[in-house]
Order: C-alpha cells, then sequence, then structure tokens
C-alpha cells in the first residue's frame, strides 16, 4: 500500500464508502455509511458548508454529473456501468 500524500480530511463518523473529484479538479465529494455526503475544498483540505443529510441508510457511491459539474449523484448501491 502506499504512504498518505497529506492530513486525511475529518468530518464523517463513519466508514467512507466512496470519493470522487470535480470535473475541474477543485472539490472533492464524500459518502460515507453516517448517511451523509461531504463536500471538501482540494486545495485547502477543509469541509465546505454543512453535510448533506437524509439518506435512511449509509451512502455507497457518490460522483459529480459529467453532463452537469455542479450537479452531484449518490445512491446505496454502485450503478451499473461505473467500472467500480
Amino acid at each position: 500500500m502506499g504512504e498518505p500524500v497529506g492530513k486525511s480530511p475529518q468530518g464523517h463518523n463513519a466508514r467512507i464508502n466512496s470519493v470522487a473529484v470535480s470535473p475541474v479538479g477543485t472539490l472533492i465529494v464524500s459518502a460515507s455509511e453516517d448517511r451523509t455526503i461531504r463536500m471538501w475544498d482540494l486545495k485547502a483540505g477543509i469541509s465546505i458548508g454543512n453535510p448533506l443529510e437524509g439518506h435512511d441508510d449509509g451512502v455507497s457511491f457518490v460522483t459529480f454529473s459529467p453532463m452537469a459539474p455542479r450537479s452531484l449523484q449518490a445512491t446505496r448501491t454502485t450503478p451499473s456501468g461505473c467500472g467500480v
């Protein structure tokens, strides 16, 4: 396994299941078993705003929409054809 490249962002209260980098490379979004989605400033390594809440279960997969870079897609199961 590789070594960490920096300090891990802190914020989720359970395992992180998925991360995605925005199409322009400035944001990271993470999905967790704590039933939240968080957005991070990649350069600063800090959380942006409050976590997105409302899922009934842990969030397994999150990605930025390629057609609308400011839109997120999240699901409990990994969508087919995503190569994950």
